[in-house]
């Protein structure tokens, strides 16, 4: 997966014909703990969008409504209380 990237995992939303499962945004740096989480996460039931670092979680925010972001605090290019900091105060002072 590219640095920064954005996936969206739909295979338990298809196998379950359902879409209104809760929406869960992981935010990572490492595509191991991303894969284990999204493992664990749709086993469970959830839908899971993948975002690679900080900057690609705010992206993926500004898109869609998740139920849940999971993020890691310790990551390279923006930290992940950054990242919670410009998502609550607003995404414009991102841009």
């Amino acid at each position: 997966m590219p640095h920064g990237s954005i996936v969206e995992s739909p295979e338990r939303e298809a196998q379950s014909g359902r879409d209104d499962l809760r929406h869960i945004l992981v935010v990572d740096d490492d595509p191991m703990v991303c894969m284990a989480i999204e493992v664990y996460l749709q086993r469970n039931n959830f839908r899971v969008t993948i975002a690679e670092g900080g900057e690609a979680g705010l992206r993926a925010l500004e898109h869609k409504q998740f139920d849940l972001m999971i993020i890691d605090i310790f990551m390279p290019h923006m930290r992940g209380f950054e990242s919670i900091r410009i998502s609550t105060t607003g995404l414009r002072s991102f841009r």
